[in-house]
């Protein structure tokens, strides 16, 4: 009986809905893209990487451009990162502040042409 105890207790200790370790946000927002406002949508999921690490996969959409990437967070929300997708990219700054729900964008995108971005998106937490 002791043992079937440890066991259920392992197990729901173990379960990942009990733990709030990761955060799902999608952030959205205007940016001036190519000369014209344009708005912009970043998926972001913050999570474990390895035992010890920490990390934020980034998808970002405009229009019908894809661009994906990862930044390590162990220490720090802000990075330089490269986001790519087929046959473009984003290429910059990224930070992310957890606690004011928005995500800043600052560097160069790449869609053919290369312009120079600069955003502020408002984040909404899917993660709850």
């Amino acid at each position: 009986m002791k043992n079937l105890i440890l066991v259920i207790g392992m197990t729901l200790a173990a379960t990942p809905s009990f733990a709030k370790d990761s955060a799902w946000l999608i952030c959205k927002g205007d940016a001036v893209v190519f000369g014209e406002n344009n708005s912009l949508v970043v998926n972001v999921f913050e999570h474990r990487k390895g035992h010890a690490g920490r990390e934020t996969s980034l998808t970002l959409l405009f229009g019908g451009w894809v661009l994906k990437g990862a930044f390590d967070n162990t220490n720090t929300y802000s990075s330089d990162v490269q986001l790519s997708g087929d046959r473009s990219g984003f290429d910059g700054k990224v930070t992310l502040d957890l606690r004011a729900s928005t995500l800043q964008l600052q560097g160069v995108l790449d869609l053919h042409y290369r312009t120079p971005v600069s955003a502020i998106l408002k984040c909404d937490d899917l993660s709850r």
